[in-house]
């Protein structure tokens, strides 16, 4: 396999693609979530995409307790995919795990971090206090329901948040199913009288 990384090191990922693999890993982590358990660290280094297309969450190395109290939990992990809470210091729960799993979908279907910036202070800046473009910004041929998925992923209180991985999972999965039509190229005025020529030279 090859972690997730080193696929968007080569680029954004198909909505539809990266949609379905965002899906399997809210599954994933709503697993591990009615087990108790908070990953921590969901980023695209943790993320491996086998050769036969399953993905698989990696690296639980520092997922706790859901019931303890994180308060006092050192900051640890990858800035750029850090939530609200986690730099505060407050409590974290599932839906911190699905923010960073937002930061990915978004990430995956751009190539762009949506709060990156030049040092650590300047993400957290972001991450505190920034709305980042939706992806159709990048991508307009990006479905609304799309960015709608992504905005909830990354909603600054956690109360608007996606509440489990598997009702993250339930909105992404018929976005997998979806093909985006890619959007015309406008038609300029030289080939449009280029076509008219030929059309009459047919017709003649």
């Amino acid at each position: 396999g090859q972690p997730l990384d080193r696929i968007l090191d080569k680029g954004s990922i198909p909505f539809s693609r990266a949609s379905a693999w965002a899906a399997e890993l809210a599954s994933a982590l709503g697993v591990a979530h009615r087990k108790g358990v908070i990953h921590g660290d969901v980023k695209p280094a943790n993320v491996l995409i086998t050769d036969d297309g399953r993905v698989k969450l990696m690296d639980f190395g520092m997922a706790r307790l859901a019931s303890r109290d994180s308060a006092a939990t050192p900051l640890v992990g990858t800035p750029a995919y850090w939530c609200p809470e986690q730099i505060m210091g407050k409590p974290q729960d599932a839906r911190s795990d699905l923010f960073s799993l937002g930061v990915v979908l978004h990430e995956m279907v751009t190539g762009q971090r949506p709060f990156d910036a030049d040092s650590l202070q300047g993400i957290c800046g972001r991450v505190l206090s920034s709305t980042p473009l939706p992806p159709s910004h990048a991508n307009p041929s990006l479905p609304a329901a799309f960015d709608e998925v992504v905005s909830r992923c990354l909603a600054k209180d956690p109360s608007a948040r996606y509440a489990t991985g598997e009702a993250l999972a339930q909105d992404l999965y018929p976005l997998a199913r979806r093909k985006v039509i890619p959007q015309a190229a406008p038609q300029t005025h030289g080939n449009g009288l280029r076509d008219r020529a030929a059309r009459l030279l047919r017709s003649a």
